[in-house]
């Protein structure tokens, strides 16, 4: 995926990584999902961070993924904020999306999570 960097740098400033064991594992487990992303999809989601990546030239002269970690929390935090309903739309997206991987690795499920999973197993 072309714009792979970006997604992980967008990740980074809305997943709070626990050092940099978790963030690999992130990694790991976004690359899995985009492996087995329909073409159509994959395309979408491309389109999607390649307007990340670019929307930083005119204020940054600089990708989003080349970024400071504080300038990109501040360009997220305006596109959550943004009056543009894309933007924002965007950015729960992409939102979403981290989570969702986050979540899907063992080793970041809640422990009340953990637990109903193993009342519901059928041994």
């Amino acid at each position: 995926m072309r714009f792979f960097r970006t997604f992980i740098s967008a990740s980074e400033v809305i997943i709070p990584f626990e050092g940099e064991e978790s963030k690999k594992r992130f990694e790991v487990r976004a690359k899995e999902f985009f492996d087995n992303m329909p073409p159509d999809a994959k395309r979408t989601f491309e389109l999607l961070l390649l307007l990340i990546e670019f929307s930083t030239l005119f204020p940054y002269f600089k990708p989003f993924s080349s970024l400071s970690y504080e300038k990109r929390e501040k360009v997220i935090r305006k596109w959550y904020h943004s009056k543009i309903m894309r933007k924002r739309n965007i950015i729960s997206a992409i939102k979403g999306l981290c989570s969702m991987i986050y979540m899907s690795i063992p080793e970041n499920i809640p422990e009340k999570l953990k637990i109903g999973d193993e009342l519901c197993s059928v041994e």
